[in-house]
């Protein structure tokens, strides 16, 4: 689910597979956890990596590549790190 966007021309599933994957998911978990779990993982892992200045501008270009589309995993990366990044690094 986190690779999930309603305009990315890559998306590989059609509206239908994600429709069903997004309620399977949510028969295991709530949105609200589901979200949670996932803002902790990607918090973790950035703090792991942001003491190497190589490391934390790779973050930065990567979240600015997923900004120019409408990703899923940016609500979790935002909810994340929205203010670790620095003023200005989301835009929404």
């Amino acid at each position: 689910m986190l690779s999930w966007s309603e305009t990315d021309p890559e998306l590989t599933l059609t509206a239908d597979q994600a429709d069903a994957l997004r309620e399977e998911l949510a028969a295991e978990v709530s949105d609200d956890e589901y979200e949670a779990s996932m803002a902790e993982l990607a918090a973790r892992a950035y703090d792991r990596d942001a003491a190497d200045r190589e490391a934390k501008a790779r973050w930065q270009q990567a979240f600015s590549k997923l900004r120019e589309g409408d990703h899923y995993i940016s609500i979790i990366l935002e909810q994340a790190l929205g203010g670790k990044l620095g003023k200005g690094w989301f835009s929404w």
